[in-house]
């Protein structure tokens, strides 16, 4: 694991009181707080500039309207300094302030494991903490799809204040139980550690709201645990009063944070999107009297959306002369020519300012009152959110940092084919249409994810935690962030409990399994007789990560029509991870309750999917990885594409890497995570196998985790001497069987 922390803290001691220093501290009263801006202290430098107001955009997971609860926040938390013995010599002030603790991971499956760590200190009981989530992970409230939408659209509706009699008009009582009784969740009635099951199996037996009680606690807790979204997106961290200022942030499984950063600050707009909110605000204007309050501001939006629908129009025919692959046809921008095209539509940097106080105000009364905007979705309220958002950023000082995006009008092609009726009145195959729809999509993508990063820096301090955050180098340049300490320890594993080797080919010579590679009939047969000899010589749960779902589908239907996948079920239960979340879910329950058993399981994966990161393989669940090629990311991919070009363009500029380095990077975080599934912790014990002849070349270990590196050394294999050779997967695995016994005897 490699941790980078921002921020020398040995200049602060625990008593320095960024109050009397004149800073702002975390401890501050959050009631006055200023609206959320990004990098303040840069911005206040800046003439003219536009100030982001970042809202949170209606309907996502983390939208909350309740303006009576501004949580969480980080209280005034202080320790006594009493010590008589020592006061004549080190003088200290009666009381401290103590920073609120942030640890985010990616998922409430890693929380899990860290909370239940965190239960396991000394100081567990010291200490008061609690779990942010989203409503859809812990509202408890029986939810009707055919009334709403989603629970956030439920939610919305249901904590309204409402007056139940004329005795009650002082009360707030809604039409949510639940939310009427978030009083009951606090830290006295609380277990010192709680995960997210335990917090909502507790709102239950309370009758009490997981998702307000758990934000309600944050007030006064010590130490916040959430998914570390919450934390770098901006939008999400003013929704949630986040203030990061004096605080100390943890960011586990960081690998990631490039990419969140950029994530955070892009945007995709449809012209679908577009023409739908106009004709909801032409239809609340048929109400005037109703929204005279309203009537400046909702005409000026509306005459901006039809400019916006304008520039759709007038960028068609661009993008159609573009060239078709994959049925999409591409138009990119220099970002300075696309901001001369809004410009020339009356929607650019002179106009943002009167759009971004428009979309406010409509947007707060959607949120508050919206009885009279007859036939206004959330999707019109999400979409000028998001337009005010990301023209925020690339106007912001004075389009400073307009270089920093990518604008790409991208055109997708669908179609299918509908039988016609032939004069008879029958249906025929022999007349068919092909019916076409083509979307147009504008796709703002950042660049940059400093932009977002600097958002972070006015915390006390932040730790970066991951396995796989090497090259640091790259690290540095892409978050524009220093990191003076740095901890990259060797793996807690001892060396004789894994086997990490590679997979170069048969008796027919070396194997690539790259993207010609798998083109070679033999290539996927070579594989599957792999995968057999290694689920006939492993016990209980194997692992398989593949490149891409395509490449998943094709070897299934070859092994399939060979017979190789029949003798695969024989051997193993065998899964494939699943695209969609709900299928997903049920597979690994599936995975998980055959795997103990004495035949076990074999667990297809994709590279940056689901299993690849975020879930815990430990003991028996995973005693092999099979690791099949290198996972470069898809360069026809526009957002790959373009970030390459970025760095080539700015690779001396800003200390960036080039593309294709940048490219080979991505790859081996995602190889790095998916080995990391292997073994969990100091009493495991697993192999990992490398399918590839490249992973001979010092090229392609170089960006390997250092302690993927140490156990690999020289040990490649051939089909025949993977079984047969002393250093071999079947020698490794029939020790261990007898090792596992022997403390199986032991423990007895």
């Amino acid at each position: 694991m490699v941790i980078n922390i921002i921020r020398n803290i040995s200049e602060k001691s625990i008593y320095h009181n960024p109050e009397q220093s004149g800073e702002c501290s975390s401890t501050s009263n959050r009631q006055e707080k200023t609206p959320y801006r990004e990098n303040s202290e840069e911005e206040s430098l800046c003439k003219n500039q536009v100030t982001i107001h970042k809202r949170p955009r209606l309907g996502s997971a983390e939208y909350d309207d309740d303006s009576k609860i501004s949580l969480p926040h980080t209280p005034k938390k202080t320790v006594k300094t009493e010590n008589p013995e020592t006061s004549e010599i080190i003088k200290t002030p009666e009381s401290v302030s103590l920073p609120t603790i942030y640890y985010g991971a990616r998922t409430h499956t890693q929380l899990k494991q860290v909370i239940k760590e965190f239960k396991r200190t000394s100081y567990c009981s010291l200490v008061r903490m609690t779990l942010l989530s989203s409503r859809d992970k812990s509202c408890i409230r029986e939810f009707d799809k055919n009334q709403w939408s989603s629970r956030n659209d439920m939610c919305r509706a249901c904590v309204k204040p409402i007056k139940k009699s004329k005795n009650d008009e002082n009360k707030e009582n809604t039409d949510c139980k639940y939310y009427d009784n978030r009083a009951a969740f606090t830290h006295g009635c609380m277990p010192a550690a709680f995960d997210l099951e335990d917090l909502v199996e507790i709102g239950r037996e309370e009758v009490a709201c997981p998702y307000y009680g758990a934000r309600a606690m944050a007030k006064t807790a010590h130490i916040v645990f959430c998914p570390y979204n919450y934390l770098i997106d901006p939008s999400i961290r003013n929704n949630l009063s986040i203030e990061l200022k004096g605080a100390v942030v943890i960011v586990d499984e960081a690998h990631n944070i490039e990419g969140i950063c950029r994530d955070a600050a892009s945007v995709t707009i449809t012209k679908a999107q577009i023409q739908a909110s106009i004709k909801e605000l032409e239809n609340v204007l048929n109400y005037r009297f109703a929204n005279q309050d309203m009537q400046y501001y909702l005409d000026d939006l509306l005459k901006t959306l039809k400019s916006w629908e304008y520039w759709f129009e007038n960028q068609t025919p661009l993008v159609n002369q573009q060239p078709v692959n994959n049925n999409e046809a591409v138009l990119k921008w220099e970002a300075h020519q696309f901001v001369d095209t809004l410009n020339n539509h009356n929607i650019g940097y002179k106009q943002y300012g009167d759009f971004s106080r428009n979309a406010e105000n409509f947007c707060r009364r959607l949120r508050d009152d919206a009885s009279t905007l007859y036939g206004v979705t959330q999707a019109t309220g999400t979409l000028l959110e998001e337009m005010d958002m990301v023209l925020g950023f690339l106007f912001r000082c004075e389009c400073k940092y307009v270089d920093d995006f990518k604008p790409a009008l991208i055109r997708h092609i669908t179609g299918k084919t509908n039988s016609l009726s032939n004069n008879t009145g029958w249906r025929s195959s022999q007349f068919n249409e092909w019916v076409s729809k083509e979307t147009l999509t504008l796709s703002l993508m950042c660049m940059n994810p400093a932009i977002v990063m600097s958002g972070l820096h006015g915390a006390r301090c932040i730790a970066l935690a991951s396995g796989t955050l090497t090259p640091l180098v790259s690290l540095h340049s892409e978050l524009a962030t220093s990191f003076p300490h740095r901890v990259s320890p060797n793996h807690i594993i001892p060396g004789d409990r894994v086997w990490i080797g590679t997979l170069i080919g048969d008796s027919g010579g070396q194997l690539r399994y790259n993207a010609a590679g798998v083109e070679n009939p033999r290539a996927r047969r070579a594989l599957g007789a792999a995968i057999l000899r290694v689920c006939a010589s492993v016990p209980h749960g194997v692992l398989c990560f593949l490149p891409s779902y395509s490449l998943l589908d094709r070897l299934v239907k070859d092994w399939q029509e060979t017979g190789m996948w029949d003798e695969m079920n024989r051997l193993k239960n065998v899964f494939c991870e699943r695209r969609h979340g709900g299928d997903h879910d049920e597979t690994m329950d599936e995975f998980y309750q055959t795997v103990g058993t004495e035949k076990g399981a074999l667990l297809f994966a994709i590279y940056r999917g689901k299993v690849s990161e975020g879930m815990d393989f430990k003991d028996h669940q995973a005693r092999a990885v099979i690791c099949v090629g290198v996972p470069y990311p898809n360069t026809y991919d526009t957002a790959v594409s373009a970030k390459m070009e970025y760095n080539n363009k700015y690779m001396k500029e800003r200390s960036l890497l080039s593309g294709s380095e940048w490219l080979r990077v991505q790859a081996y975080r995602a190889l790095n995570q998916a080995v990391g599934r292997c073994v969990r912790h100091r009493g495991d014990w697993g192999a990992v196998l490398l399918v590839d002849a490249r992973f001979q070349q010092e090229y392609y270990t170089e960006h390997l985790s250092k302690w993927v590196k140490r156990f690999l050394g020289n040990n490649h294999h051939t089909y025949e001497s993977l079984v047969s050779s002393p250093n071999g997967l079947a020698a490794f695995i029939q020790r261990m069987k007898i090792v596992e016994e022997e403390e199986n005897m032991k423990n007895a």
